[in-house]
């Protein structure tokens, strides 16, 4: 039977340092779309490009950006975004919801 050593302390965060890299870009999104898989969350990031009208009564979404997130991020971005949008609502007040069609 092989002797167990001694598990090594983890070492302590005393700071985290961000930066942008060169290819940092920022989105506005007013639409998403969320996939899932065992592996992943896929968000597929769209803005709306043209409303329906009465000659074309489809809504045109234009996908600008995909994000796939580990299910250990999304479950944490879940957790802070729900945070985030408690305090957002406790300033502003209730955010309407979406209608869908």
């Amino acid at each position: 039977m092989k002797k167990r050593g001694k598990k090594e302390p983890i070492q302590r965060i005393e700071q985290i340092r961000r930066q942008k890299s060169e290819s940092f870009i920022s989105l506005y999104a007013n639409d998403l779309q969320i996939e899932s898989s065992p592996w992943d969350f896929r968000f597929l990031i769209g803005l709306i490009t043209k409303a329906p009208s009465e000659e074309d009564k489809a809504l045109t979404i234009t996908t600008i950006a995909e994000l796939r997130l580990s299910p250990q991020l999304a479950k944490r971005m879940f957790e802070v975004l729900g945070v985030q949008l408690q305090g957002y609502e406790s300033s502003v007040g209730p955010i309407p919801g979406l209608r869908n069609s």
